[in-house]
């Protein structure tokens, strides 16, 4: 019934986890939520559609002033956000927060070379794993960017230069 809602009002692609929001429906996105189409191929169309779906939901939450964030949504988060501040505690901080740096980095890369190696098991080949782990990683950092973008309010320099110079032209 939702998905018959959003093609009626022509809903699509990155849009459609924002307007479910607005319609008061529970959504649970992330950018390894489910895959129910074949995927484009790993690196640049998927990272960058991945980057796309972030700033969509980056931007929705800050026009709902952070209300569209479900728990789910800022669970998705963490894995990501606790790599990057362990790394900057292992690099910047001094004693304990440079141990709990180190810490926080350890926990991040176990959970990525846990679920490479389910990866790998599944399909019975350890490129796979490696792949996954360096798919999963930069997945995450594709989505986290977008979102950060999308909540700060800034879209990509090169686009609005390449809009600007078309509208000019």
């Amino acid at each position: 019934a939702d998905l018959a809602a959003a093609v009626a009002a022509e809903v699509t692609g990155d849009r459609l986890v924002p307007w479910l929001s607005e319609q008061r429906r529970l959504t649970v996105s992330t950018p390894d939520t489910m895959v129910v189409s074949p995927p484009e191929p790993l690196f640049r169309p998927h990272l960058r559609t991945t980057m796309r779906q972030g700033e969509a939901r980056g931007r929705h939450a800050r026009r709902t002033h952070g209300r569209s964030m479900s728990g789910e949504t800022a669970a998705s988060l963490v894995p990501a956000a606790a790599a990057v501040l362990g790394t900057a505690l292992a690099l910047a901080g001094s004693g304990d927060a440079r141990a709990a740096g180190v810490v926080l980095v350890a926990v991040y890369l176990l959970a990525i070379a846990g679920a490479a190696a389910l990866a790998g098991l599944r399909f019975r080949d350890g490129r796979v794993a490696l792949l996954a782990a360096a798919g999963l990683v930069l997945t995450q950092g594709a989505y986290v960017a977008g979102f950060v973008r999308g909540v700060v309010g800034r879209r990509g320099s090169r686009r609005k230069a390449h809009v600007t110079r078309r509208a000019g032209a």
